[in-house]
């Protein structure tokens, strides 16, 4: 009787464990140790915590959906910046939104390599984040201060690039 209970809970048990996986998400003290990288670590995990994949996200896994993230805001920012520029009243700045359109595909687009990049693993050659940040910059440079919903911009956009370089340097070691 004592044997074939024994039995019992070491088949539920086994089963169990076939069952249910050990959680391979990313724990907090590692999003602590990312984002404290950046310049707001708040703002950074607040930013990763906005996608509920994160939650349950490897480390690989988060690197993706950084890069993911980087691509939408900079895709979100054009139309942002058509729509500034589309309402300048002088040559000037539009001309400087007009090459900041430029910037921001072009951030797009390293996103997305450094994205193909991180799916093939390859993250010590991911140096794209880098790139954009400096395209983000000259963006704003170009502006200066005749459009201060650029500042905003500016800033959160550089943060993401921030958090993205520090996953791909957390990955790397």
């Amino acid at each position: 009787m004592a044997s074939s209970l024994i039995i019992s809970i070491a088949l539920v048990l086994l089963v169990s464990s076939c069952i249910i996986y050990p959680s391979v998400a990313i724990p907090d003290w590692t999003l602590d140790q990312i984002c404290s990288k950046t310049p707001n670590k708040d703002s950074c995990k607040k930013i990763l915590y906005s996608d509920w994949r994160t939650s349950s996200a490897d480390i690989n896994k988060l690197s993706l959906l950084t890069l993911l993230q980087i691509e939408n805001f900079a895709f979100a920012n054009l139309n942002l910046i058509s729509t500034l520029r589309d309402g300048a009243s002088y040559d000037e700045l539009k001309s400087a939104l007009n090459n900041c359109l430029a910037f921001y595909r072009a951030v797009a687009d390293k996103a997305s390599e450094a994205y193909r990049m991180s799916q093939l693993k390859m993250y010590s050659q991911i140096s794209q984040l880098t790139d954009a940040e400096k395209l983000i910059w000259q963006c704003a440079a170009g502006v200066g201060k005749k459009l201060p919903e650029m500042n905003n911009l500016t800033y959160e956009m550089s943060l993401r690039c921030d958090m993205g370089m520090s996953v791909i340097k957390y990955i790397t070691g």
